[in-house]
Protein backbone atom coordinates (compact mmCIF):
# COMPACT_ATOMS: atom_id res chain seq x y z
CA UNK A 1 0.00 0.00 0.00
CA UNK A 2 1.63 3.69 -0.71
CA UNK A 3 1.53 5.93 1.72
CA UNK A 4 3.64 9.70 2.53
CA UNK A 5 5.26 10.20 5.66
CA UNK A 6 5.43 14.13 6.05
CA UNK A 7 8.33 13.84 8.26
CA UNK A 8 10.19 11.69 5.80
CA UNK A 9 9.98 14.36 2.80
CA UNK A 10 10.76 17.47 5.53
CA UNK A 11 14.11 15.16 6.16
CA UNK A 12 15.04 14.77 3.02
CA UNK A 13 14.62 18.33 1.95
CA UNK A 14 16.67 19.36 5.13
CA UNK A 15 19.57 16.63 4.24
CA UNK A 16 19.37 18.29 0.67
CA UNK A 17 19.73 21.45 1.72
CA UNK A 18 22.72 20.81 3.17
CA UNK A 19 24.36 18.88 0.83
CA UNK A 20 23.60 21.04 -2.06
CA UNK A 21 21.94 24.48 -0.51
CA UNK A 22 24.88 26.72 -1.25
CA UNK A 23 25.52 25.85 -4.47
CA UNK A 24 21.99 25.63 -6.06
CA UNK A 25 21.03 28.89 -3.82
CA UNK A 26 24.15 30.74 -6.01
CA UNK A 27 23.15 29.57 -9.32
CA UNK A 28 19.32 30.31 -8.56
CA UNK A 29 20.47 33.74 -7.80
CA UNK A 30 22.37 34.24 -10.83
CA UNK A 31 19.31 33.08 -12.90
CA UNK A 32 16.50 34.92 -10.64
CA UNK A 33 19.17 38.28 -11.40
CA UNK A 34 18.84 38.05 -14.90
CA UNK A 35 14.55 37.66 -14.21
CA UNK A 36 14.59 40.46 -12.39
CA UNK A 37 16.73 42.42 -15.32
CA UNK A 38 14.73 41.49 -17.96
CA UNK A 39 11.27 44.61 -18.80
CA UNK A 40 7.99 42.44 -17.59
CA UNK A 41 5.41 43.20 -20.21
CA UNK A 42 3.12 42.69 -17.36
CA UNK A 43 3.81 46.96 -16.43
CA UNK A 44 2.79 47.70 -19.96
CA UNK A 45 -0.80 45.71 -19.73
CA UNK A 46 -1.59 47.02 -16.42
CA UNK A 47 -0.67 50.64 -18.18
CA UNK A 48 -2.89 50.12 -21.37
CA UNK A 49 -5.41 49.06 -18.88
CA UNK A 50 -5.03 51.54 -16.13
CA UNK A 51 -3.41 55.11 -17.10
CA UNK A 52 -1.65 56.63 -14.64
CA UNK A 53 -3.52 58.71 -12.05
CA UNK A 54 -6.28 57.21 -12.77
CA UNK A 55 -7.24 56.69 -9.23
CA UNK A 56 -8.79 53.31 -7.46
CA UNK A 57 -8.64 50.54 -9.60
CA UNK A 58 -11.41 50.06 -12.21
CA UNK A 59 -11.87 46.63 -13.24
CA UNK A 60 -15.71 46.48 -14.91
CA UNK A 61 -15.63 43.47 -16.97
CA UNK A 62 -14.49 39.89 -17.07
CA UNK A 63 -11.84 40.95 -19.48
CA UNK A 64 -10.34 43.78 -18.22
CA UNK A 65 -9.80 40.83 -14.90
CA UNK A 66 -8.70 38.58 -17.41
CA UNK A 67 -6.33 40.92 -18.94
CA UNK A 68 -4.89 41.83 -15.39
CA UNK A 69 -4.17 38.23 -14.08
CA UNK A 70 -3.59 36.15 -17.08
CA UNK A 71 -0.41 37.78 -17.83
CA UNK A 72 1.40 37.11 -14.21
CA UNK A 73 2.16 33.75 -15.92
CA UNK A 74 4.33 35.26 -18.39
CA UNK A 75 6.85 37.58 -16.35
CA UNK A 76 10.62 36.87 -16.92
CA UNK A 77 10.88 36.83 -13.21
CA UNK A 78 8.49 33.92 -12.87
CA UNK A 79 10.14 31.82 -15.69
CA UNK A 80 13.55 32.61 -14.10
CA UNK A 81 11.72 30.42 -11.11
CA UNK A 82 10.82 27.73 -12.99
CA UNK A 83 14.16 27.62 -14.48
CA UNK A 84 15.85 27.80 -11.71
CA UNK A 85 13.71 25.08 -10.07
CA UNK A 86 15.12 22.35 -12.72
CA UNK A 87 18.81 23.52 -12.10
CA UNK A 88 17.82 23.05 -8.59
CA UNK A 89 16.60 19.54 -9.01
CA UNK A 90 19.68 18.62 -11.15
CA UNK A 91 22.08 19.96 -8.42
CA UNK A 92 20.12 17.83 -5.54
CA UNK A 93 19.50 14.60 -7.37
CA UNK A 94 22.96 14.23 -9.65
CA UNK A 95 25.27 16.78 -7.78
CA UNK A 96 26.79 13.80 -6.19
CA UNK A 97 28.07 12.47 -9.50
CA UNK A 98 28.71 15.53 -11.67
CA UNK A 99 30.43 18.75 -11.58
CA UNK A 100 28.40 22.10 -10.45
CA UNK A 101 28.70 23.20 -14.24
CA UNK A 102 27.29 19.83 -16.03
CA UNK A 103 24.67 20.48 -13.39
CA UNK A 104 23.89 23.76 -14.27
CA UNK A 105 24.00 23.22 -18.05
CA UNK A 106 22.33 20.21 -17.66
CA UNK A 107 19.69 21.28 -15.51
CA UNK A 108 19.30 24.12 -17.99
CA UNK A 109 18.74 21.97 -20.74
CA UNK A 110 15.83 19.85 -19.04
CA UNK A 111 14.18 23.21 -18.06
CA UNK A 112 13.54 24.13 -21.54
CA UNK A 113 10.63 21.40 -21.80
CA UNK A 114 9.83 21.80 -17.85
CA UNK A 115 9.40 25.36 -17.75
CA UNK A 116 6.92 24.89 -21.45
CA UNK A 117 4.98 22.26 -19.78
CA UNK A 118 4.44 24.47 -16.23
CA UNK A 119 3.51 27.20 -17.96
CA UNK A 120 0.93 25.40 -20.44
CA UNK A 121 -0.58 24.20 -17.05
CA UNK A 122 -0.39 27.65 -15.72
CA UNK A 123 -2.00 29.02 -18.25
CA UNK A 124 -4.67 26.19 -18.79
CA UNK A 125 -5.18 26.85 -14.75
CA UNK A 126 -5.50 30.85 -15.52
CA UNK A 127 -8.09 29.84 -18.83
CA UNK A 128 -9.94 27.86 -16.13
CA UNK A 129 -9.95 30.60 -13.77
CA UNK A 130 -10.80 33.03 -16.36
CA UNK A 131 -13.95 30.84 -17.58
CA UNK A 132 -15.16 30.06 -13.70
CA UNK A 133 -14.93 34.46 -13.49
CA UNK A 134 -17.12 35.35 -16.66
CA UNK A 135 -20.56 35.17 -15.37
CA UNK A 136 -19.21 37.04 -12.15
CA UNK A 137 -17.51 39.38 -13.64
CA UNK A 138 -19.67 42.42 -12.52
CA UNK A 139 -19.48 40.99 -9.21
CA UNK A 140 -16.19 40.63 -8.88
CA UNK A 141 -15.71 44.05 -9.83
CA UNK A 142 -18.02 45.65 -7.64
CA UNK A 143 -15.75 44.43 -4.76
CA UNK A 144 -12.81 45.26 -6.07
CA UNK A 145 -13.41 48.50 -6.55
CA UNK A 146 -15.22 48.66 -3.19
CA UNK A 147 -19.31 49.22 -4.09
CA UNK A 148 -20.10 46.02 -2.50
CA UNK A 149 -19.85 44.56 0.99
CA UNK A 150 -18.00 41.29 0.47
CA UNK A 151 -20.75 39.95 3.16
CA UNK A 152 -23.17 40.36 -0.28
CA UNK A 153 -21.26 38.21 -2.35
CA UNK A 154 -19.98 35.70 -0.06
CA UNK A 155 -21.12 32.31 -1.58
CA UNK A 156 -18.78 33.78 -4.35
CA UNK A 157 -16.26 34.61 -2.48
CA UNK A 158 -15.87 31.35 -0.80
CA UNK A 159 -16.09 29.65 -4.06
CA UNK A 160 -13.00 32.27 -5.88
CA UNK A 161 -11.02 30.73 -2.61
CA UNK A 162 -12.11 27.12 -3.63
CA UNK A 163 -10.94 27.55 -7.18
CA UNK A 164 -7.70 29.68 -6.87
CA UNK A 165 -6.74 27.98 -3.55
CA UNK A 166 -8.02 24.06 -3.21
CA UNK A 167 -7.65 23.61 -6.83
CA UNK A 168 -3.87 24.56 -6.59
CA UNK A 169 -3.33 22.49 -3.89
CA UNK A 170 -4.46 19.32 -5.77
CA UNK A 171 -2.82 20.12 -8.79
CA UNK A 172 0.67 20.79 -6.93
CA UNK A 173 0.00 17.58 -4.96
CA UNK A 174 -0.75 15.43 -8.10
CA UNK A 175 1.81 16.79 -10.67
CA UNK A 176 3.93 18.52 -8.57
CA UNK A 177 6.81 16.47 -8.61
CA UNK A 178 7.06 16.07 -12.50
CA UNK A 179 10.43 18.04 -12.79
CA UNK A 180 12.11 16.13 -9.98
CA UNK A 181 11.17 12.84 -12.08
CA UNK A 182 12.37 14.13 -14.95
CA UNK A 183 15.69 15.27 -13.43
CA UNK A 184 16.03 11.77 -11.56
CA UNK A 185 15.39 9.87 -14.78
CA UNK A 186 17.45 12.50 -16.62
CA UNK A 187 14.59 12.87 -19.28
CA UNK A 188 13.60 15.99 -21.64
CA UNK A 189 10.08 14.72 -22.15
CA UNK A 190 7.71 16.32 -19.61
CA UNK A 191 4.59 14.08 -20.86
CA UNK A 192 6.04 10.60 -19.57
CA UNK A 193 7.08 12.40 -16.32
CA UNK A 194 3.51 14.38 -16.10
CA UNK A 195 1.93 11.06 -16.08
CA UNK A 196 4.13 9.19 -14.13
CA UNK A 197 3.55 11.99 -11.07
CA UNK A 198 -0.11 11.63 -11.42
CA UNK A 199 0.64 7.70 -11.06
CA UNK A 200 2.73 8.18 -8.22
CA UNK A 201 0.58 10.01 -5.94
CA UNK A 202 -2.72 8.17 -6.79
CA UNK A 203 -3.97 7.42 -3.10
CA UNK A 204 -2.07 10.10 -1.59
CA UNK A 205 -3.61 13.00 -2.75
CA UNK A 206 -4.90 13.95 1.08
CA UNK A 207 -1.68 13.92 2.85
CA UNK A 208 0.20 15.85 -0.07
CA UNK A 209 -2.47 18.74 -0.14
CA UNK A 210 -2.40 18.96 3.93
CA UNK A 211 1.81 18.72 3.46
CA UNK A 212 1.92 21.54 0.88
CA UNK A 213 -0.37 23.37 2.49
CA UNK A 214 1.70 23.45 5.80
CA UNK A 215 4.24 24.54 3.87
CA UNK A 216 2.09 26.86 1.97
CA UNK A 217 1.10 28.90 5.06
CA UNK A 218 4.57 28.99 6.34
CA UNK A 219 6.36 29.94 3.17
CA UNK A 220 3.55 31.72 1.67
CA UNK A 221 3.33 34.21 5.31
CA UNK A 222 7.11 34.71 5.43
CA UNK A 223 6.76 35.70 1.84
CA UNK A 224 4.02 38.45 2.33
CA UNK A 225 5.88 39.61 5.35
CA UNK A 226 9.27 40.43 3.37
CA UNK A 227 7.00 41.83 0.37
CA UNK A 228 4.94 44.05 2.95
CA UNK A 229 8.59 45.39 3.96
CA UNK A 230 9.73 45.54 0.39
CA UNK A 231 6.90 47.82 -0.03
CA UNK A 232 7.66 50.14 2.83
CA UNK A 233 11.21 50.38 2.21
CA UNK A 234 10.24 51.11 -1.78
CA UNK A 235 8.22 54.24 -0.72
CA UNK A 236 12.07 55.42 0.54
CA UNK A 237 14.35 53.57 -1.37
CA UNK A 238 13.65 51.91 -4.69
CA UNK A 239 16.52 49.90 -4.55
CA UNK A 240 15.95 48.56 -0.90
CA UNK A 241 12.35 47.57 -1.81
CA UNK A 242 13.79 45.58 -5.36
CA UNK A 243 16.93 44.32 -2.84
CA UNK A 244 14.11 42.44 -0.26
CA UNK A 245 11.78 41.36 -3.11
CA UNK A 246 14.97 39.93 -4.86
CA UNK A 247 15.98 37.96 -1.80
CA UNK A 248 12.34 36.87 -1.15
CA UNK A 249 11.95 35.35 -4.15
CA UNK A 250 15.21 33.72 -4.54
CA UNK A 251 14.37 31.86 -0.78
CA UNK A 252 11.29 31.29 -1.88
CA UNK A 253 12.39 29.47 -5.14
CA UNK A 254 14.92 27.71 -3.54
CA UNK A 255 12.86 26.16 -0.68
CA UNK A 256 9.96 25.30 -2.84
CA UNK A 257 12.39 23.71 -5.30
CA UNK A 258 13.72 21.36 -2.31
CA UNK A 259 10.45 20.97 -0.82
CA UNK A 260 9.11 19.03 -3.92
CA UNK A 261 12.67 17.36 -4.53
CA UNK A 262 12.29 15.88 -0.64
CA UNK A 263 8.57 15.07 -1.89
CA UNK A 264 9.53 13.42 -4.72
CA UNK A 265 12.34 11.26 -2.41
CA UNK A 266 9.49 10.10 -0.58
CA UNK A 267 7.79 8.71 -2.60
CA UNK A 268 10.56 7.18 -4.59
CA UNK A 269 11.77 5.27 -1.69
CA UNK A 270 8.66 3.15 -2.59
CA UNK A 271 9.25 2.96 -6.31
CA UNK A 272 11.53 1.77 -9.14
CA UNK A 273 14.16 4.77 -8.26
CA UNK A 274 14.85 3.21 -5.35
CA UNK A 275 16.25 3.43 -1.37
CA UNK A 276 20.32 2.78 -3.73
CA UNK A 277 19.62 5.24 -6.20
CA UNK A 278 18.71 7.76 -2.81
CA UNK A 279 21.20 7.20 -0.86
CA UNK A 280 24.00 8.00 -3.66
CA UNK A 281 22.45 11.25 -4.07
CA UNK A 282 23.78 11.88 0.27
CA UNK A 283 27.27 10.07 -0.69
Amino acid sequence: MKRFEMREAWAFMVQLMRAQGLKATAICAALLLAGFAMKSPYTDIIAAILPPNSGPIMLDSPSQIGAVVIPVVFTPILLAMIVSAFVAWRMCLWGHDESALQSVVRGLVSSLPGTLATVVLMFLFAAVGFIFLLPFGGALANVLNGFADVQTYLPFVLALLVVFTAVPLFVAARLGIFGPYMTAYKSRNPVPALRESWEMTEGLTGSLMLYLFMVQIVLGGAYLVLRIVAGILGMYNEYAGIAVTYISTLALTVILSFVFAGVYLALAARSEWGEDDIEAVFD
